[in-house]
């Protein structure tokens, strides 16, 4: 583990690399101010689905409205600044029997305001052609561009315990923190470097070193790869990234050492998309949409080190380490990688982008960061709350249908149906929801039954009407 005086050097270094490639303009010329912005309305539900230890009485219904104003400002030719505060207005959906209160009814409107993109961006080298690209700030980020639902692991993920999240048309990250980045050979060649700090999850602000590369060749192929270090620099003290005040933290090594887990480790990324309209004559790819016929893929690893717990054995006066088989959750590597594969239906420009994406993620316990909190602290995955534990052995597969289309003018609608890792929204702490909504299984035994959604395992709809200007 890296220490603070580490850290401050590190942050220092980062800092100091643009500033000294280049400095900024003696004049102000050519400043540019624009204005942009959206509004939206999601109206959707949760068709079957779970909040804590009850599965949903009723189908909670889902409202959402975003309203976003977005400035982006040029000073000289190196600058560019954008400020985007986003607005949102939702409500509780749990079950109206889980109310503690009337301060969280279901039906009361709360609202929300946050940074949607807020960063300084200044360009090193030749400012109409530069080389590389320093940011600060909270930062808009999407490196898989084909994703629309799953995937984008590197930056929605933990690795103690090792969860995932999603949500409706958010298949990007807001990364709080420092980025360089470069776009080479004629930008086919990307590369990225972030020192991103968390701002919700405890440990509040632990530092993440992030390193990814991508190449294209445009219109047929696409590839990536990325590195994060997670948590790898606590800006708290180290036993809070690595609690030792929990017996629940502890376990044995094979001769017996007593460790401790910690909440950080190393992500792996990869992914590739393949557009075979690349390989077409230009005149029959041109009858299709830009988007159709691509297929991708993303995987990651959430932990690359296996860390077998073993459990005490006491026979008479002799006293061995045994592997323990209960308990043992960070002993496989294959159940802490993530699978996605998608693809686009062709819809000849009907559409913008009609994408069906499957994901298998074979982790067999809670996918929570509830125990994340302060207060429990324990980098192990939740206890089955909702169901019995050998429910969330068999919720391995995930699935999303998204669709498209921009009407006219900044006017588009887009609706999704998914089986994924959405958690409800939950206004107050003492109902936030503790596991993601949908985990059984679907229930298809002939089939009659793919006619019957209720047998299709807990999933939910979307829809939402969105304007651009």
């Amino acid at each position: 583990m890296i220490r603070r005086k580490d850290v401050a050097v590190f942050l220092a270094t980062f800092l100091l690399i643009p500033c000294s490639i280049f400095s900024l303009p003696d004049t102000a010329a050519d400043r540019k101010v624009y204005f942009s912005g959206s509004a939206s309305l999601t109206e959707g539900q949760f068709v079957a689905g779970h909040h804590k230890q009850k599965a949903f009485e009723y189908r909670p219904w889902i409202q959402l409205a975003i309203a976003q104003i977005r400035l982006d400002a040029f000073v000289g030719r190196r600058l560019h600044v954008t400020v985007a505060p986003e607005v949102k207005l939702w409500y509780n959906n749990y079950p109206i029997t889980d109310i503690p209160d009337r301060s969280s009814h279901p039906f009361r409107q709360y609202s929300t305001v946050a940074i949607a993109d807020g960063q300084g961006i200044l360009a090193i080298g030749n400012p109409d052609q530069p080389f590389m690209h320093f940011s600060a700030g909270v930062i808009h980020y999407k490196y898989n561009h084909d994703a629309r639902n799953l995937g984008e692991y590197l930056f929605r993920t933990g690795v103690h315990p090792p969860y995932i999240f999603t949500e409706f048309d958010y298949a990007f990250a807001r990364v709080y923190g420092l980025r360089l980045g470069s776009e080479l050979f004629d930008k086919r060649l990307s590369l990225d470097w972030f020192l991103s700090f968390e701002p919700e999850i405890h440990p509040v602000l632990d530092g993440s070193i992030s390193l990814l590369a991508g190449y294209e060749i445009p219109s047929l192929i696409d590839v990536g790869a990325g590195v994060q270090f997670n948590r790898c620099l606590p800006v708290s003290d180290e036993k809070v990234t690595t609690p030792s005040n929990s017996a629940r933290n502890a376990y044995f090594t094979s001769s017996g050492e007593m460790k401790y887990y910690s909440f950080g480790g190393t992500k792996l990324m990869a992914r590739v998309s393949f557009d075979p309209k690349g390989v077409l004559p230009e005149r029959i790819r041109r009858i299709f949409g830009a988007e159709d016929g691509k297929i991708y893929a993303e995987m990651s690893v959430l932990g690359v080190k296996n860390y077998p717990k073993y459990m005490r054995v006491v026979s008479g006066t002799d006293t061995s380490y045994a592997l323990d088989t209960v308990a043992n959750y960070y002993n496989d590597i294959m159940e802490r990688i993530p699978l996605m594969i998608g693809f686009n239906i062709p819809c000849f420009k009907v559409l913008d982008v009609f994408s069906m994406e499957w994901e298998w993620y074979g982790w067999p316990n809670t996918n929570s960061y509830y125990d994340q909190g302060f207060g429990y602290e324990n980098p192990i995955p939740k206890p089955a709350q909702s169901y019995p534990a050998s429910a969330y052995k068999k919720d391995n597969w995930k699935f999303s249908i998204y669709a498209k289309r921009q009407l006219f003018g900044g006017f588009s609608i887009i609706g999704q149906l998914a089986r994924d890792h959405t958690h409800a929204y939950i206004y107050a702490e003492a109902q936030r929801d503790e596991e993601e909504v949908f985990t059984l299984t679907d229930r298809i035994e002939k089939p009659r039954h793919l006619a019957e959604p209720l047998k299709w395992g807990e999933f939910g709809w979307w829809l939402k009407l969105r304007y651009n200007f």
